[in-house]
């Protein structure tokens, strides 16, 4: 019995010096730790060797994980988004700047508008006249992008596959990946990306 209670203690003696091995002798090494213990300490630099500075990261470039150079910014978003009568094109937008540095939130009405059928590609299209009235609920330096769409047109098209379609003047409609236009009934849900346009 008292030979388990010796062997089972053996493991919780752990590297605390010398020891004796299998075959009967003395388990420590030349640099007195045991032969059984894992050195964690590491030199970072030996003295007799220099680095010469490339100027390379030491990485290999493999291709993948990078991230690709689309030319658009990584700032954070400046989304328009609203919803309108599908009908009428009339309704709020709202301006939301999700930069937590220069963050804000405010409200703009659309005062007028007009139905073109300027855009091929879309079920339909307005030409939105904002108000220059604006409601700012959150102001945390970001509002400027905002504020300059007020009393201004916009011109937005809903195309059939979900794409806002939008122009810089009748003849010039585009659409984005980033941004969505979506008809419920007579709710014309619109979101437009404005932070790459």
């Amino acid at each position: 019995m008292r030979f388990l209670t010796l062997l089972s203690t053996l493991p919780l003696m752990g590297c605390s010096g010398g020891g004796i091995d299998d075959s009967g002798t003395n388990a420590t090494t030349e640099t007195g730790t045991c032969w059984w213990c894992v050195d964690t300490a590491t030199d970072t630099q030996d003295s007799d060797s220099t680095t010469e500075d490339t100027g390379k990261s030491g990485k290999e470039d493999t291709g993948k994980g990078e991230k690709e150079d689309t030319g658009k910014s990584d700032k954070a978003a400046e989304i328009l988004s609203g919803t309108l009568a599908a009908s009428t094109g009339l309704g709020e937008l709202s301006f939301n700047d999700y930069d937590l540095s220069a963050y804000c939130s405010l409200t703009l009405q659309v005062e007028s508008a007009e139905a073109t059928d300027d855009c091929e590609e879309c079920e339909f299209a307005y030409t939105l006249q904002v108000s220059t009235s604006v409601n700012i609920t959150k102001d945390g330096g970001g509002c400027d992008p905002g504020l300059a769409l007020a009393g201004t047109l916009l011109l937005y098209g809903h195309g059939a596959d979900g794409a806002l379609w939008i122009a810089t003047d009748s003849t010039q409609w585009s659409s984005d990946e980033l941004d969505s236009s979506k008809v419920f009934g007579d709710n014309w849900n619109l979101s437009n990306d404005i932070t790459h346009d």
